[in-house]
């Protein structure tokens, strides 16, 4: 269960458009930038990553190449709690020598966790059994 305190929302300014300059009504809503701060799973309990959370969903859609991966990691990743290597603690997740340094099944694991964390729908929006 999430609570208040794991939930950075930040809604995204804009300059006004040009119809708000000009006194017409804007064109809609402006969806917000969540951020999240999440334990990774066992065998790495104490590791905390902050991830945008409702990224947009073409940035995870196909991670084949390192490429992909590491641009993946930028705009998603945001940052760690000290994770640490044999050569200190590693840089934040926009600095691409992270994922040199990362170990693979770390970066897997936290992969795959984020995955879950937005895909997996609200306890108010799941659907229940009729009884």
């Amino acid at each position: 269960m999430m609570t208040d305190a794991e939930f950075a929302i930040h809604p995204v300014v804009a300059p006004p458009a040009a119809s708000q300059a000009n006194g017409t009504a804007p064109p809609g809503p402006k969806i917000p930038r969540t951020e999240l701060w999440r334990e990774l799973p066992e065998p790495y309990q104490e590791f905390r990553l902050k991830f945008w959370f409702d990224h947009p969903a073409g940035i995870m859609a196909n991670l084949d190449g390192d490429d992909a991966i590491n641009k993946a990691v930028a705009l998603v990743f945001l940052e760690h709690n000290g994770w640490q290597d044999d050569q200190g603690v590693l840089p934040p997740p926009s600095d691409p020598e992270f994922v040199n340094r990362c170990p693979t099944h770390l970066l897997v694991t936290a992969f795959g966790m984020v995955r879950q964390a937005t895909t997996t729908l609200p306890n108010s929006m799941t659907q229940t059994r009729r009884r």
